[in-house]
């Protein structure tokens, strides 16, 4: 079962998609998109608006104070990028309602600060080959979230475990009604995404030009929430000792 925009704005709820290939434990990733929202505050979050990264491209990994490392594909004119403002391959992100209060960005206007693009990629993977923009953890994650700037169909985002194993994509049809690219207001949205199975890397990718972001949040694997099937066993766990209690009370009441 996929994740589908539609059915969150239906129901109100966050919905797990289960990965049809990847890692074994058959991982699931929820998204949430939130059209004029910010990103998730939950304890341990870390915040990284790539505001002192060197602009352009380099094929070695960038690390970053909070653990963070980036690394850019060798896409030559395609290539990922730090960039600035906008170009006929790339449009940067519109930065609306509280995406950019903690980044430190003006709100309700596009993105004046540096941001990640990812060029464009001719075979979108996985693994993607061509422009792409990889974002390696230190340790273990269990949310990610990121400022998606001009939102596609074929934009994609990668994550992968520990052992270099997909656990599951979210592309811009999943994260937006309208994904044609606009770049005002309608055109961008922040997304919160948790994963079931820790991740060490995420990758952006796009076949054509271009998937930009900015803002990213993160936060370590120490706060993963059960599976559903642990949550399941501990509810009919449950469940016994309440049928158990009932039946001693009936018992003495004999």
């Amino acid at each position: 079962m996929r994740r589908t925009l539609q059915s969150f704005l239906a129901v109100g709820v966050l919905v797990a998609g289960i990965a049809g290939t990847g890692s074994s434990a058959q991982a699931a990733l929820v998204i949430a998109p939130l059209i004029g929202g910010g990103p998730g505050v939950a304890s341990g979050t870390k915040y990284e608006n790539f505001d002192d990264v060197t602009l352009g491209y380099s094929v070695s990994s960038i690390t970053r104070p909070n653990g963070l490392s980036i690394t850019f594909s060798d896409g030559g004119t395609d290539t990922g990028q730090t960039v600035l403002g906008s170009s006929g391959q790339y449009a940067a992100p519109f930065v609306q309602g509280n995406s950019g209060t903690l980044f430190g960005n003006a709100s309700n206007s596009s993105d004046t600060t540096t941001y990640l693009t990812t060029g464009k990629t001719a075979n979108i993977g996985p693994p993607p080959t061509g422009g792409s923009v990889t974002l390696n953890f230190a340790t273990g994650q269990n949310y990610f979230g990121l400022l998606w700037g001009s939102v596609d169909t074929y934009n994609t985002l990668y994550f992968y475990d520990a052992n270099g194993h997909l656990i599951d994509d979210v592309t811009g049809s999943e994260v937006s009604n309208s994904p044609n690219g606009g770049q005002g207001v309608n055109g961008s949205v922040y997304v919160n995404i948790t994963s079931t199975v820790a991740f060490t890397k995420v990758v952006a990718a796009s076949s054509n030009f271009a998937f930009e972001f900015d803002n990213v949040a993160f936060n370590d694997s120490t706060f993963l929430t059960p599976e559903p099937s642990t949550a399941l066993m501990g509810l009919i766990a449950v469940g016994f000792v309440g049928l158990r209690r009932r039946m001693k009370k009936a018992t003495s009441a004999v």
